[in-house]
Order: structure tokens, then C-alpha cells, then sequence
């Protein structure tokens, strides 16, 4: 590993990684306490290759030589103690416990949600979320990413377990549990299959859709479990959300994003930014900071120090102890205002300059619930480990 001072960045980038190859070193970590950054270069094929970075608060986890997780921020920490005490979790002058701000469920995949005061903590999930999604008439699934016009739907759940959908222009629809609906094959991973709903509910949001599409309804969550390579442990259960049961997602993380926004929009776009990941590539920058509701959390707290969420592996909201299974990747659905529907490039253009790695961009957390009970606005938060 090398620690990279100013004076000596050049020959630490080039010259050390040449010499190095020469000798088939199989790993070089560079790491920047300035900025702070870690760039892992491995041997490959006769030349080193670059394997992982991150900047500030990011996480990489590492097989080789060895399994280990790293975060520049926490490695800048521990060779500056002065650093310890600005950036301690206490560093904002904050006596005071962290708070949930917002609870969200979406009971349709891609769809507009709902603002509730308290939620159930399922073992999958929030109750009520991401029980039903859109296929098309083979059972492949459809999602915002590539029907934009489903963020244009809100639907809100319904005592009975059922949910109502709103279309784009105020009419509704009442879906109730297809209990007893024919189950057919679904390509959400690990799913198999899924109920379909009543023939009238694919007709009308086929109708305002434009293409024929079809509802489903996830009846058992428990058989759809959390893959491992997204973090998850045998005997999770997940809902037909992305990889993770919720995803938290924090204020004050979401005010640095803005500021980063505002600061950088004169810059140039960073090289390789995935072009499916913007919706509109010749969108002006915007002009009002972007709403925490683009990147679809289900649990927004204020937070303290910003990014700090990515390092936290477990805690507590309220009375309900949780796990952090990932940090969440970004995809193009956070380039669409959920109001307007208009596209546009960030945050993606933004996250990709400060955080990109493992050729993906990084916001939020995603957590699985290791307790059951309710949460509510309001509720602490208290950071375990």
C-alpha cells in the first residue's frame, strides 16, 4: 500500500505502478489522505488494472489479497486524530438523536408512492410495499427504468390489503388481493411466480399506458429471498423491491448532493457515465435543489455527518433493530422529476464525479429488518455498530 503525498502523486501513480508490474506485485492500494481517496490497482494479464475506488465516506469491499472492507474516510481518521474530533459523530455540535423525517410505501414496483405516519416492519419489508408490480403478457417485468410513465401512477394501500392507483390524470381504480388469482411466471429474480390480479385492472392501466401491460401480486414474500451478492443471508425474505427490504436515505446526505449540484454545474460531465442512466442527456442543469423523493427511500432521517449511512452495519429506528445489506446503486429512474416526469442527468452526472465506483453510481442504504414492531416519523435513530 502506498500513501500518497502531493509531492511525490506522480511517481506513486506511474512510475511505482510500472516498476511494480514488473515484478507481478499482485495488489496496489494507493490511498490519499487528502482528499480522501483509496484506488486499488490488481495484476492482471501481465499489467495492473483498476480494480475499485472510493472517495470520502464510500465503501469497497475487496477478495484480494484478502476479504476486507475499506472506507478513505475512516482510514484518514485513524492517521489524523485531529480529523477524529471534526468528523466524530458529534461533529455538527449535535447533542441530540438522529430522526426519521419521512416514512414511504410503495405498494406498486415503479409507481408512486405514499407518505404514511408509521409503518409495520415485515420481515421484507415496510407492510404494504412493493407487494404488486407490472409485467408485460409474458411475465417480464416492466419498471420505470424502462416505462417511464409508470412514476406518473401513485397508488396507496387499502385496509382490506388491497391498494387504489391514481392515473396521470385523477381517475382511480380500486385492486383489491387477488387471493385466489391464477399464478403465472414472472421474471423478477428469485420470484418464479406471482398472482395475477382482476382482468379489468390490466385493461385499465393497459388503456392509460399505451401497451398492453398486466398487475401481479407477490402472495408469499417469504419465497423470494435477498440474493447473496446483494447482502443478503439465508432465511431473508424480500418483496418485489430491487435487493433490499427498505432503503434509508438521509438529509443531510441529500444536502451535500445539492451542493455538489450547485458547485459543479459548470464542470464538464466525467467520463463514462452509463448513457441508460440519463433520461434526458440535453436537460439544462436544474435550477431548484432536487427532492429526496427521486431516489425513492422509504426511510429519510436528518442525519448528521453526510454519507455516514454508509458506514453504519447495524441499528435501530424506533423499537425495530435493522442491518445495512448494501449501499444502494443508482439508476436512471433518480434523472426523473416524480412530479413533472421530466428527465434530465442528475444526480446521476453529479454522483458520478464524487460517487462512482465499481462502474456504479451510490446513495442511500439499503437495510433488512433483523426485528419486527413499527415505525414512525419521528422515531430516534441509534447507530449500533
Amino acid at each position: 500500500m502506498t500513501t500518497l503525498p502531493p509531492s511525490s502523486s506522480l511517481v506513486d501513480l506511474n512510475l511505482k505502478n510500472a516498476a511494480y508490474e514488473r515484478f507481478g506485485v499482485e495488489s496496489h492500494w494507493v490511498v490519499d489522505p487528502d482528499e480522501p481517496s483509496i484506488i486499488v490497482f490488481e495484476f492482471d494479464d501481465g499489467r495492473y488494472r483498476e480494480r475499485a475506488r472510493g472517495n470520502g465516506a464510500a465503501v469497497i469491499d475487496l477478495t484480494t489479497p484478502f476479504p476486507v472492507r475499506l472506507c478513505p474516510l475512516d482510514l484518514r481518521r485513524s492517521l489524523d486524530p485531529q480529523l477524529v474530533a471534526q468528523l466524530s459523530p458529534a461533529s455538527t455540535g449535535r447533542i441530540d438523536p438522529m430522526r426519521v423525517t419521512s416514512v414511504r410505501i410503495y405498494p406498486v414496483k415503479s409507481m408512486g408512492g405514499v407518505a404514511v405516519e408509521c409503518a409495520s416492519v415485515e420481515p421484507w419489508g415496510l407492510a404494504g410495499d412493493r407487494r404488486f408490480g407490472i409485467v408485460d403478457p409474458h411475465g417480464e417485468k416492466i419498471t420505470a427504468r424502462e416505462l417511464h410513465a409508470l412514476l406518473g401512477f401513485h397508488a396507496e394501500p387499502r385496509d382490506d390489503g388491497g391498494i387504489s392507483i391514481t392515473g396521470p390524470a385523477g381517475d382511480s381504480i380500486v385492486v383489491r388481493p387477488p387471493v385466489d388469482g391464477e399464478l403465472v411466471a414472472v421474471s423478477h429474480a428469485r420470484q418464479g411466480k406471482a398472482t395475477l390480479v382482476a382482468d379489468e385492472i390490466h385493461g385499465w392501466l393497459s388503456d392509460r399506458l399505451g401497451r398492453p401491460v398486466r398487475l401481479v401480486w407477490q402472495g408469499d414474500p417469504t419465497l423470494r429471498s435477498i440474493a447473496e451478492d446483494r447482502g443478503g443471508l439465508a432465511g431473508e425474505s424480500l418483496s418485489l423491491a430491487d435487493a433490499g427490504p427498505l432503503l434509508l436515505a438521509s438529509e443531510a446526505s441529500m444536502a451535500q448532493l445539492n451542493r455538489w449540484i450547485a458547485a459543479d454545474a459548470e464542470l464538464s460531465d466525467v467520463a463514462g457515465i452509463d448513457p441508460f442512466d440519463i433520461s434526458d442527456a440535453s436537460a439544462a442543469r436544474p435550477f431548484e435543489p432536487l427532492d429526496i423523493v427521486r431516489f425513492r427511500p422509504n426511510v429519510v432521517i436528518d442525519g448528521d455527518e453526510p454519507f455516514a449511512e454508509d458506514r453504519w452495519a447495524t441499528l435501530r429506528i424506533g423499537e425495530v433493530e435493522f442491518r445495512t445489506t448494501m449501499i444502494c446503486d443508482r439508476c436512471v429512474m433518480t434523472t426523473i422529476d416524480p412530479v413533472t416526469l421530466a428527465g434530465g442527468k442528475e444526480p446521476i452526472r453529479t454522483l458520478a464525479r464524487h460517487r462512482r465506483w465499481d462502474r456504479s453510481t451510490w446513495f442511500g442504504v439499503r437495510l433488512a429488518p433483523t426485528s419486527s414492531g413499527t415505525i414512525e416519523v419521528g422515531d430516534s435513530l441509534e447507530v449500533r455498530t
